[in-house]
């Protein structure tokens, strides 16, 4: 049976079971653990909430930072990168360990270990500083990592991969969906939430 615990906002391993005992983390076959970031590109402090064996981090485990919006006068816009790693976590001391790498080579029959993780973004939403109506921008992100290509907000994007834990995550205007109130002096803000789903099985 599986068993999913969700929350809302990430050193290879050998085998995940070793590095849970020492933290005291114990999921089970069939458990499905899950972690997500809000992301921003410019001007907020990032929201991450951990799940019960997992987090989301930024890049070497560090903070979840913000990115940097550029945006032209004709109302279009595009993003540098944000990095997020999902990383194994300890909900009761708060310790954060290795990332959650999908390689069980060595564990032992019976142990219980990652075996994919899900991905899944929200719409972008845009915020004025200035209190401008931005609700005709429209934002097309994009993975360039584990996905590597654009992706649909709402959809799931399940990984197998070793790697998968680390991505990077970049916005940009669509097809016609140029910022409409581009105003000078004005901060403008890009947000949205990446969810990260993490299963667990015991190795057969």
């Amino acid at each position: 049976m599986k068993k999913t615990i969700i929350a809302s906002a990430v050193l290879g391993l050998v085998a995940f079971n070793t590095f849970a005992v020492e933290l005291g983390a114990t999921p089970n076959d069939g458990d499905i653990d899950t972690t997500s970031a809000e992301i921003n590109w410019v001007a907020q402090i990032p929201t991450v909430v951990p799940g019960a064996w997992v987090t989301m981090t930024g890049a070497e485990g560090g903070a979840v930072r913000d990115g940097v919006l550029t945006v032209q006068n004709d109302g279009k816009f595009d993003s540098d990168e944000i990095p997020l790693e999902i990383r194994q976590y300890d909900a009761d001391s708060g310790q954060v360990g290795a990332g959650v790498s999908l390689d069980s080579t060595g564990a032992d029959t019976g142990a219980v270990v990652p075996v994919s993780i899900t991905y899944q973004a929200e719409n972008v939403t845009f915020t004025s500083e200035k209190g401008y109506d931005l609700t005709g921008a429209d934002a097309k992100i994009t993975e360039t990592v584990a996905i590597a290509g654009p992706v649909t907000p709402g959809a799931d994007y399940e990984l197998n991969s070793t790697d998968a834990w680390k991505t990077s995550w970049k916005v940009e205007n669509g097809m016609g969906g140029e910022l409409p109130n581009v105003i000078a002096g004005d901060t403008i803000t890009a947000t949205t939430v990446i969810r990260a789903d993490v299963a667990f099985a015991a190795v057969p």
